[in-house]
């Protein structure tokens, strides 16, 4: 009998030190909905990685309004994901396995505004809200840019080309299409 409450007292201390460690280890992210997202440990990928960067963004027109010439436009949010693909025993896709804590740099072409903060020091991240403090891939594999452009002059059309690249890795350019409202649309 002392052997079975011994047991028993036993089976309850192993499952609280379980159940203790397993929520110590959970995450919190600070936005639900989205993993927690820690850069400072993050790796930029190597030529022989087994990894590719997909494009999860719908593109979608933008249009400024009449009067809106050299106007910011956006927040324009591109979302990839970095994934490694899982091959089932028969060697076929058993789908993607998101890969966390890769360090991304933006490639951005079109124009752009300054939008105050560090990343305008260097004209190739102007209109790059994202700090570089979060280039990275988030614990879903996830990486978020938001680009600010500029409207171009009335009745005229640009675009917003937003991509990453993390060393010999590249992703498949975002391109944001922008156009203006003409004066003379409004008159017809």
């Amino acid at each position: 009998m002392i052997r079975n409450h011994l047991a028993k007292r036993r089976f309850l201390w192993m499952t609280l030190i379980v159940l203790g460690t397993l929520s110590a280890c959970s995450v919190t992210p600070e936005d639900p909905g989205q993993c927690a997202l820690v850069c400072g440990n993050s790796i930029i990928t190597g030529n022989d990685v087994p990894f590719h960067i997909d494009l999860k963004t719908p593109i979608v027109d933008t249009e400024c309004p009449v009067g809106g010439a050299g106007a910011p436009v956006g927040p324009l949010r591109t979302a990839f994901l970095i994934g490694e693909d899982i091959l089932d025993q028969a060697g076929e896709s058993a789908g993607v396995r998101p890969v966390p804590n890769i360090s991304i740099e933006p490639l951005i072409i079109g124009t752009r505004p300054k939008v105050n903060n560090e990343n305008d020091a260097d004209t190739r991240y102007q209109g790059l809200l994202t700090l570089k403090e979060n280039w990275c891939s988030d614990a879903c594999g996830v990486v978020l840019l938001d680009t600010v452009a500029s409207c171009p002059g009335p009745g005229g059309d640009s675009s917003l080309t937003v991509q990453i690249h993390s060393g010999a890795l590249f992703s498949a350019p975002a391109i944001f299409p922008i156009s203006t409202k003409d004066d003379l649309t409004l008159t017809e």
